[in-house]
């Protein structure tokens, strides 16, 4: 009798987690995600392959007690042998945390391609030339990762393997092609007092305001200083990174509130600074577009301050048709150093530029370039891959619009247009929009260009027929 009463105890313990999901509801807001959604059989009229996969995610996103039980064995693991069960936190040293996916960065492995870094600036290169064109000032600012500028408390065993990284070896290249831009982890490194969260991956409070003065210096605007201003220290801020890691266990991070006040009033319906579009106003003369990720979140409002209108979004790609929109007179690009991949991940929104090119150009019969075209209402959008063998590091890559007899040639931005979820050969691809206007609707050649060691060779070439390609 005893041992039945044994299996029954230990069955209905096992069984818990799945007949509490009757009523136990799961809250994701602490990790800054949301749970899966139960899998459907069907998808898009076809039988759901994945199903029976979807569903394990489901239950393990779903199963009662689950954030219960994550953070008793985060105690256990995190108090006994100082390792995190969550990949995406890493636990350091005096109580810091800090994000799993910074380690590569951080170590100097998996650095991206001397052609991928030329790539990431060159999209920038491109999108500050127009920016120039429509009269506005440019600036990209690249956002260290917390472990690059506080190595001192990751774990010992996080051995580096290089001191150059995809932020140094960008910084390089952005020098070379004249870009404007931050060194926000040069100057953040002049500071002796910590300006990011312990537990959470972004900076703090008194961390935006200084990063913020930076970025309106370098614009040479004028704003306020708040290294003069007074301010309290306020255990309120709730960190991503402890929330990952103990779901269960509140714990508040310190953080800087500053006296003064901001002045600038949100212009739409805004939840929190988190919000993917925001528009401002403040007496303030300027008008600013900003491009932003998570690190805005806290660097909004010292920016908002300073700017009579602005417009920040979390939007990619990169759409520059807002710079007209908004008659911005300012555009800054932030971005944070693990994200510096994604430059080259998304062609922007934009029209190439026209270009001159001189020199000899032969035409290669067998190369593996593609070219693909892909109608909007007003554009089309050009994009494929580049045989490698023909392209060097740094070379640029352009398409010939032949029309009417006349030639046109455009510089495309060496992205990738609609990533599949491979980063594979991501550092050959090209895309560029072009108005109806330039292509027009029929009877149309273009040619892919690129080249190496000073030569052009046309890659590709396909007719327009009636808005069709033709090969």
């Amino acid at each position: 009798m005893n041992r039945k009463i044994y299996v029954a105890v230990f069955i209905i313990i096992i069984s818990m987690p799945l007949i509490g999901m009757l009523w136990y509801q799961t809250d994701m807001t602490v990790e800054k995600r949301h749970a899966r959604a139960f899998p459907s059989i069907w998808k898009e009229e076809k039988l759901n392959v994945e199903f029976f996969t979807e569903l394990t995610d489901y239950f393990a996103d779903n199963f009662a007690f689950r954030q219960e039980l994550a953070t008793v064995d985060a105690v256990i693991k995190t108090s006994l042998f100082h390792v995190s069960n969550n990949e995406k936190v890493i636990v350091g040293e005096d109580g810091w945390l800090y994000l799993g996916e910074t380690k590569e960065d951080y170590l100097g492995r998996n650095t991206m391609s001397g052609r991928g870094i030329y790539n990431c600036a060159k999209v920038l290169n491109l999108l500050q030339e127009e920016a120039g064109k429509q009269g506005c000032q440019f600036l990209f600012v690249p956002v260290p990762n917390k472990n690059s500028l506080y190595p001192e408390y990751m774990p010992e065993w996080y051995m580096k393997q290089s001191t150059e990284n995809n932020y140094s070896q960008l910084v390089k290249e952005l020098g070379k092609q004249k870009v404007a831009f931050i060194d926000l982890k040069k100057e953040f490194s002049k500071k002796d007092n910590v300006l990011y969260h312990k537990l959470d991956t972004h900076w703090n409070n008194e961390g935006a305001a200084f990063a913020g003065g930076q970025i309106l210096e370098s614009l040479k605007k004028e704003h306020t200083d708040y290294t003069n201003e007074n301010y309290r220290v306020v255990n309120n801020f709730s960190g991503d990174l402890w929330g990952m890691l103990y779901p269960q266990w509140k714990k508040l991070d310190a953080d800087i509130i500053y006296d003064r006040e901001h002045i600038f009033e949100y212009c739409n319906d805004v939840n929190t600074t988190e919000d993917m579009f925001i528009e401002t106003k403040s007496q303030k003369d300027g008008s600013l577009v900003m491009f932003r990720d998570s690190f805005g979140n806290a660097l909004l409002p010292f920016l908002a301050d300073e700017y009579g209108e602005a417009y920040f979004t979390k939007a990619v790609p990169y759409n520059w048709n807002l710079l007209e929109q908004y008659g911005a007179d300012t555009v800054v690009i932030e971005l944070t150093e693990r994200h510096i991949p994604s430059l080259q991940q998304e062609i922007p929104v934009m029209q190439g530029p026209e270009r001159k090119l001189k020199g000899t150009m032969e035409r290669i019969s067998q190369s593996n370039t593609t070219l693909n075209i892909r109608k909007t209402e007003n554009q089309y959008i050009l994009y494929g891959m580049m045989d490698a063998s023909y392209v060097e590091d740094n070379f640029d890559v352009f398409i010939k619009v032949i029309r009417d007899g006349k030639e046109s040639i455009y510089e495309a931005f060496p992205a990738v247009y609609e990533m599949d979820g491979s980063e594979e050969n991501q550092d050959y691809q090209y895309g560029i929009y072009l108005d109806e206007n330039v292509i027009g609707t029929e009877n149309c050649k273009l040619e892919v260009i690129t080249g190496r060691s000073g030569k052009y060779y046309i890659l590709k070439d396909c007719l327009i027929y009636k808005g069709e390609k033709g090969e």
